[in-house]
């Protein structure tokens, strides 16, 4: 999925830009509430502090779970450590992980499906 956007050595993996943002992905699977899922997996997102606030990660992760939803995988955000992004994720329908305390993930589905 992700080498669809990005052309490096590893495909399912890249540090993405958008604007200011620098975003690292990788496409992944996870275990997940007893099955194996596949898993956009957000691992790292780097903003300046002057570009917070102002709704670009909401576009983004739009645009990542619709990505996601057409292939039929799970979007996994790792390693939360700014203590306000939980909130934010709980309001988009995340839950948080039972393995790692500090990770949430949401299981999208196709517009078909919904």
């Amino acid at each position: 999925m992700v080498n669809k956007y990005v052309k490096t050595k590893h495909p399912d993996r890249a540090w993405l830009t958008d604007r200011s943002l620098k975003i690292y992905v990788r496409v992944t699977r996870r275990y997940i509430n007893g099955s194996i899922l596949d898993c956009l997996d957000v691992a790292s997102v780097e903003a300046p502090e002057k570009s917070r606030g102002k709704g670009m990660f909401t576009r983004w992760m739009d645009k990542a779970e619709a990505l996601a939803a057409e292939n039929g995988m799970t979007v996994y955000v790792e390693s939360i450590l700014n203590p306000r992004l939980f909130g934010f994720f709980q309001n988009r329908g995340y839950v948080s992980s039972t393995v790692s305390p500090d990770s949430m993930f949401k299981v999208v589905k196709r517009s078909t499906e919904a």
